[in-house]
């Protein structure tokens, strides 16, 4: 073959692949941020008044209890390329099908959701994501920093409100299963941190949480029984001394949930998300075990003990899919997704005892902090604003004793 025939076709296969170099880097999976900023919507009711009850702030760089890996690779993720990055995780590891059983798939979405753990999410971001909305005041949950560790966080979060405002109030880490004597100690050395004031430290969450038909734990949680001995005793002591116990448990965990709360009738009981109603998985598809759920919530509900954040939806743990979809959800399509779950809480357990929460930015894989509000408020359009008021702000401020 003549030297200009291959030097041709040498030219035209290095354009073809460049070409196709570029298209895959023209179709690499959006930043989260990138993909949340497709979609804009002004503020419904902007004068409404809302506390953010459910809210986390992390740093890799900066949280001791990552591991040393973590944050060294969260420090070179520009080097790297969040989209190279979430272009391989998605060749490879990652089903696109949200019925499929991956574990990233459960709990992380789509590959652009990996850069939602790996971006720094602190006041600051959070604060410029209020989109107009009037937020009074929010209450930091903690978020998976390591139990060793888990004193330095209770002391980053104070810092972060002396320096900027929020957050208003904490809820920190606890296994109850652990028993009293650990509960205990855990209570003595975060209050130290909180510097013995009572109003930021308000509560403790315990991840307790088998995965459904396993044994496993799930999301960072512990699949030792809430209703055992050591789970009710540690419990007893929390809710003597004062604080909110938070929960964050699946469908499937829920009668133990009852059974605890029936043991302490004097705690007040939180329950994150909705009661989780997995739609993932062994779950899917979605509503599949929305008969046991809405069951079990019901028997829940006699315990006037327990109260229930509306918030979550937006993981996809929940099965909606909506963080696949190519462009963000509209408020209206949120509205209309989660409603029928929301109103059955609010029907279920009453107005007096839930209240709306964003859970950010975990369901930022799903929405916008503003686009979530909105539909929030479109959910809860149907109600009188003395109800709206209960669910947007007095609940909460009731529950976590705030000062705003």
């Amino acid at each position: 073959m003549a030297k200009s025939s291959v030097l041709c076709l040498s030219g035209a296969a290095a354009a073809v692949g460049a070409y196709g170099v570029y298209h895959l880097w023209r179709t690499f999976p959006r930043t989260l941020a990138e993909w949340q900023a497709l979609l804009q919507e002004e503020a419904v009711d902007p004068e409404e008044e809302i506390v953010d009850a459910h809210h986390h702030f992390w740093s890799m760089r900066d949280d001791p209890g990552r591991g040393a890996e973590m944050k060294e690779f969260a420090a070179n993720r520009e080097k790297i390329g969040t989209r190279i990055l979430c272009w391989i995780i998605k060749l490879t590891v990652m089903p696109k099908d949200p019925g499929t059983k991956g574990f990233f798939s459960m709990h992380f979405g789509p590959p652009r959701s990996i850069d939602s753990f790996l971006r720094p999410f602190l006041s600051s971001d959070l604060k410029n994501a209020f989109g107009g909305h009037r937020i009074l005041g929010t209450v930091y949950i903690q978020c998976g920093w390591e139990h060793s560790c888990s004193i330095s966080e209770t002391a980053h979060q104070l810092a972060s409100k002396e320096s900027t405002g929020l957050p208003t109030a904490m809820v920190a880490d606890i296994m109850l299963a652990d028993g009293p004597e650990k509960a205990q100690e855990q209570i003595d050395k975060y209050l130290a941190d909180a510097k013995n004031d009572r109003s930021f430290l308000v509560g403790f969450r315990s991840m307790q949480n088998a995965a459904p038909e396993t044994s496993d734990a799930a999301n960072g949680g512990d699949p030792r029984p809430l209703d055992s001995d050591e789970s009710v005793a540690a419990a007893k002591l929390v809710g003597k001394q004062g604080f909110v116990i938070d929960l964050c448990v699946f469908h499937n965990n829920l009668p133990q949930v009852t059974a605890l709360a029936q043991k302490v009738p004097e705690a007040t009981i939180v329950v994150d998300h909705l009661g989780i109603p997995v739609g993932v998985g062994s779950c899917a598809p979605r509503g599949k075990v929305l008969p046991i759920w809405k069951s079990n919530m019901q028997e829940l509900a006699k315990c006037r003990n327990v109260h229930v954040k509306l918030s979550g939806a937006g993981m996809p743990v929940f099965g909606f899919g909506l963080e696949w979809e190519s462009r963000p959800p509209t408020s209206d399509k949120l509205a209309s997704a989660w409603g029928e779950l929301i109103h059955f809480v609010i029907d279920t357990f009453g107005t007096d005892r839930c209240f709306f929460a964003s859970n950010f930015p975990v369901d930022g894989v799903s929405c916008s902090y503003a686009v979530m509000w909105n539909a929030f408020k479109k959910i809860a359009s149907i109600y009188p604003p003395e109800v709206r008021r209960k669910l947007f702000k007095d609940n909460a401020i009731a529950v976590y004793k705030l000062k705003l």
